[in-house]
């Protein structure tokens, strides 16, 4: 597999500050497509995210779970990459986790977060416990984001359309283990 398989999937509500440079870095990474699935800003995020070269998709207020499913239903691509609009991939990244994805027989493989040292107390608390906990592991049953998936495994999903925010990662990491899915976490940092 390489990079131009992926589709880049980018769920955003009110996040003009993150997302250009989010958009940018995907682009960057070779990818096939960059999909921003807005959840109804207000703050010219989608703008701001078209002009940074994504297809921008209108979902509006439908919760982060369906916004997904929007993304992942309408892609033609083998790969879906799930981050979050404030996350930077760096150049090489998308081609070494797919490296990682393939060699390991994954049906998801979340990447080990790092990202940019914190600005303020808040950033500071949880850059410390990803850091911490965050760890590689070839087999694990809690996935989260930034992650590469197999589109056809996603499609599959039998979720809820609406889970409580926060915990939209720990359900369908439940879902894919129901599923008997491999899920694991790489070296790969983004």
């Amino acid at each position: 597999a390489s990079p131009p398989e992926v589709s880049v999937q980018i769920c955003t509500l009110n996040n003009a500050d993150t997302i250009d440079r989010c958009v940018r870095s995907a682009l960057a990474a070779g990818v096939g497509e960059v999909l921003v699935l807005d959840g109804g800003s207000t703050d010219g995020s989608p703008e701001i995210a078209a002009a940074a070269g994504a297809t921008v998709v209108l979902c509006g207020p439908v919760g982060i779970v369906a916004q997904r499913k929007q993304g992942y239903t309408q892609t033609t691509f083998p790969f879906t990459l799930i981050l979050d609009a404030d996350d930077v991939l760096p150049p090489a990244s998308v081609a070494e986790q797919l490296h990682a994805f393939d060699s390991g027989g994954y049906d998801v493989l979340q990447f080990l977060v790092r990202g940019d040292e914190p600005r303020n107390w808040v950033e500071r608390c949880w850059f410390d416990y990803v850091a911490q906990t965050v760890q590689p592991v070839a087999d694990t049953n809690t996935v989260g984001r930034p992650a590469l998936y197999r589109t056809d495994v996603l499609r599959d999903l039998e979720l809820p359309q609406k889970i409580p925010f926060g915990v939209e990662d720990t359900m369908m990491a439940r879902a894919l283990q129901d599923k008997g899915c491999r899920q694991g976490v790489s070296a790969v940092e983004t």
